[in-house]
């Protein structure tokens, strides 16, 4: 296949004159896929921002989380050298009256990557919908290489990522459309229930040819279907469930250099089955078991360190996990984190942090709040975050934080247009369960992002356990 993008084919099939599938151009990457009157797919700078593959249908993409037609690594995707959205064309190679082809190219910001999808749109046998048919390219083609960041869920060089539209929206949380995710692996189909807990079954999916990944139970049902013969190491983001797609190079937990000369290819094939189809599948599927011992979890309703056994399925939905902060500089061994049974209850978890040398870290429960289908946190109102902590020496101390996102006030990608609320420090003077707290004043605007941190500093071991939030108090609480 040639890696020629088509320059001289821009007009085959541009027209929008008789009947079948056409193309209309939008700029040099970007146009209009049209059956008729009907909108089958819309592109805009190399990436799908709707696909319709029923007629009639609504799009099972969105433009907020669109599909790319390029390369990419998972890990600082948005950073233009690694990404190969840069330079983007998009072209007509093929005009037939049930079916259309696209040639999507791109490189990264220095060109040392050369990226090229081919996209085709076909009518179903039965007429009632379409496949949308993708052939991906990478080559790298500068002798300084490419670097590629490691990543322990799934292969780091990443041709697919497909976000459904309505799985998970942070501007409408409480709306989660599809009940679950499936792996269709021709004599196993093995369930992912959806949840936002970063578990095993996410991780590192292998994919054959021929396998499918699919989003169920909705009337209609996106479907993955791998038809290149090299395996691919799939995940699933915890928090979003969009699907990654891609090839394992970095086995051995460090950074690639992919050398000049190295080339990926990938195909797949994205359509969609109906409910009953789907119901068929999913009884069919095994979900796999969460191996002991359990990570750390919260619920949505604002309860902490439960054991995720212990919640019925039907709660999993409004779980978030507890996640650790490492110093950036300190090893794995140098600061672990970990949990220990309650001694004041045997369905409860102490948090524990321990430290080879002088450090700081933190557990963080990072997804609290309206963006994350929890309580709105209102403004003029007070936020109040305790938990007790065991410490070992004086030289020892902790302290809790809360970290919240205020609406309109900077980004929420960066922390620094976080507003930090610290406890007073406690020391382990005592060697023995100390209460701490700390309340935020009235906040001027509404939060929509809630941060809750314990936090150890030194060396040793600190347990931390009891953790309790109160929202939207009171601004001025009445005197006991």
């Amino acid at each position: 296949m040639s890696a020629d993008c088509g320059d001289d084919e821009m007009k085959r099939g541009a027209s929008r004159q008789g009947r079948g599938l056409v193309f209309q151009s939008q700029g040099t990457a970007g146009g209009l896929i049209l059956d008729s009157d009907h909108l089958i797919a819309r592109i805009e700078n190399l990436s799908v921002v709707e696909l319709r593959l029923r007629r009639e249908g609504s799009s099972i993409l969105s433009d907020s989380f669109p599909l790319p037609l390029f390369w990419r690594q998972y890990a600082d995707h948005q950073d233009p050298e690694r990404n190969a959205g840069s330079s983007g064309r998009l072209t007509v190679l093929e005009r037939r009256v049930n079916s259309i082809t696209l040639a999507a190219c791109g490189t990264n910001a220095s060109a040392s990557i050369s990226s090229r999808f081919v996209m085709r749109i076909e009518l179903e046998p039965s007429g009632d919908g379409y496949r949308c048919h993708l052939t991906a390219e990478l080559n790298v083609v500068s002798e300084k290489g490419w670097l590629v960041s490691p990543n322990p869920v799934q292969g780091e060089v990443e041709f697919c990522n497909f976000w459904p539209a309505g799985s998970y929206d942070p501007a409408k949380p409480q709306l989660k459309r599809f009940s679950c995710c499936v792996v269709d692996c021709k004599q196993t189909v093995l369930q992912i229930p959806h949840h936002h807990l970063e578990t095993r079954d996410k991780a590192m999916i292998p994919l054959r040819q021929g396998d499918r990944f699919l989003w169920l139970l909705e009337d209609e049902n996106p479907s993955i279907r791998l038809l290149s013969k090299t395996k691919v190491d799939a995940g699933v983001c915890a928090y979003m469930w969009d699907a990654h797609l891609g090839y394992k190079v970095c086995d051995q937990g460090q950074p690639v250099v992919l050398p000049l000369g190295s080339h990926f290819q990938a195909e797949i094939e994205v359509s969609t089955i109906d409910r009953e189809t789907g119901r068929v599948l999913l009884e069919r599927s095994v979900e796999q078991p969460i191996d002991a011992p359990d990570p750390v979890f919260h619920a949505g309703r604002l309860e902490f360190d439960r054991l995720y056994r212990s919640y019925e399925a039907v709660e999993r939905i409004g779980l978030w996990p507890w996640q650790p902060q490492r110093p950036t500089a300190a090893s794995a061994e140098a600061v672990s984190f970990g949990v220990a049974p309650s001694a004041e209850s045997a369905d409860r978890l102490v948090l524990v942090i321990s430290h080879l040398q002088m450090n700081e870290s933190a557990w963080i429960a990072p997804s609290l709040g309206p963006a994350f289908g929890g309580v709105p946190l209102r403004s003029g109102r007070r936020h109040c975050f305790s938990a007790r902590v065991r410490l070992e020496s004086v030289d020892q101390t902790a302290f809790l934080a809360l970290r919240m996102h205020c609406c309109n006030e900077g980004s929420v990608f960066n922390l620094a247009d976080y507003n930090v609320y610290q406890s007073s420090p406690v020391s382990g003077t005592h060697r023995d369960w100390q209460l701490i707290s700390v309340c935020t004043p009235p906040l001027p605007s509404a939060a929509d992002r809630l941060h809750l941190m314990l936090v150890f500093r030194g060396s040793g071991t600190a347990l931390f356990s009891m953790p309790q939030l109160q929202i939207n108090l009171d601004a001025h609480p009445i005197s006991a």
